[in-house]
């Protein structure tokens, strides 16, 4: 804290002033504010503006730089106002300063290193996409050849045949870990661009259902859809919420070996529209419920796991649910089974057509 006379002269200053630019109490008193400040600083910066007069207090916010005693410079924010006497004349000014330096300093390094992270996230983008290509390619050559390989060996050969049925499979899995590896990259780095669209939720997910029968008649399990919405109909980003259905199944199915598997569809209160995805696989602990939706994250992990994957299916489903602002909860008990609830509002992700834009332009 400073006390200037309306000459801008020091009258007084507290220990914390004088600590900060260097200086003695005895050195400030009298001073003029001016030899505090660099040349090229407004003079006017502070407070007292004698041709304001009787017209009212002058208070100011400002920042600016001021000189320590050895001639180095700090940044300052300062706040200031002018007292006036009983005649309304401008008696002195009270200001606060406040050495902001060390802030500009950390403003300025982290600046930086986002600087560095953007450059670090389009380097990450540019190994991923280049990675993709390099592997996708001779995959789109293998996958296509082995059931071509398949049809010229016969079903004699059961050797060969389970050797090639092997390779399909490796390549199929390879496949996916690639896809949800990008697709984690585009959520995380900001550069998937959701298209809001209205679908009719119960169509999508009795079709989905569907591809999922085959697996569920080879595991003997028990596959249900139910819709118990009457307007099953929301507005959302219809590719990742197929992904977020996808990901759920094929995870009911990876890890159910007995039982069911079932699809709900309700509504709820405040108009939303919930869907869960039931199971009675094995479960998952509460220890684990604590990282469900971490990239990478697996209950069953190592060499030895018993169930293939990569960890990032439900990170996915984390992400693709906020991005269409529904709400992701999940429930589970090991050795009973699983039970994920996706809640959507219906009046999030709104968007107008053209008819109602232009409708709306031209009625006002």
């Amino acid at each position: 804290m400073v006390i200037v006379s309306p000459e801008m002269k020091i009258e007084k200053v507290n220990k914390s002033f004088c600590n900060t630019l260097g200086y003695k109490e005895e050195d400030l008193i009298g001073l003029h504010m001016d030899q505090l400040l660099p040349l090229d600083e407004s003079n006017d910066v502070f407070c007292i503006d004698q041709k304001q007069g009787k017209e009212g207090a002058k208070k100011l916010n400002s920042k600016h730089a001021m000189i320590r005693k050895d001639n180095t410079r700090i940044q300052v924010t300062t706040k200031s106002d002018t007292i006036y006497d009983e005649e309304k004349n401008p008696k002195h000014c009270i200001i606060q300063v406040l050495d902001i330096t060390e802030i500009i300093k950390v403003q300025q390094a982290l600046a930086v290193a986002l600087e560095k992270s953007d450059e670090s996230n389009r380097l990450k983008s540019a190994f991923l996409s280049q990675m993709s290509h390099e592997i996708r390619t001779p995959l789109n050559v293998i996958l296509p050849a082995i059931p071509i390989l398949v049809d010229t060996i016969g079903e004699k050969d059961n050797e060969n045949l389970t050797i090639l049925n092997a390779v399909g499979s490796a390549g199929k899995r390879l496949q996916r870990t690639i896809d949800m590896i990008l697709d984690m990259s585009a959520v995380q780095s900001g550069n998937y661009k959701p298209e809001f669209e209205q679908i009719n939720l119960s169509e999508d997910l009795h079709r989905l259902t569907n591809e999922f029968k085959s697996l569920a008649d080879d595991k003997s399990l028990k596959l249900e859809f139910s819709n118990n919405s009457t307007k099953p109909v929301i507005t959302v980003d219809k590719h990742t919420v197929e992904r977020i259905f996808q990901n759920l199944l094929a995870n009911a199915f990876k890890y159910t070996n007995k039982g069911f598997v079932k699809i709900v569809i309700a509504d709820v209160p405040d108009g939303n529209l919930q869907v869960l995805v039931k199971d009675s696989g094995i479960g998952m602990s509460q220890e684990f419920m604590k990282n469900i939706f971490s990239p990478f994250s697996q209950e069953d992990f190592g060499q030895k796991r018993e169930y293939e994957g990569n960890g990032l299916g439900l990170a996915l489903v984390k992400k693709y649910s906020e991005l269409n602002n529904a709400i992701l909860r999940v429930k589970s008990k090991k050795d009973v089974g699983s039970i994920f609830s996706i809640t959507f509002n219906r009046n999030a992700n709104i968007v107008k057509t053209e008819n109602e834009i232009v409708n709306q332009a031209v009625n006002g």
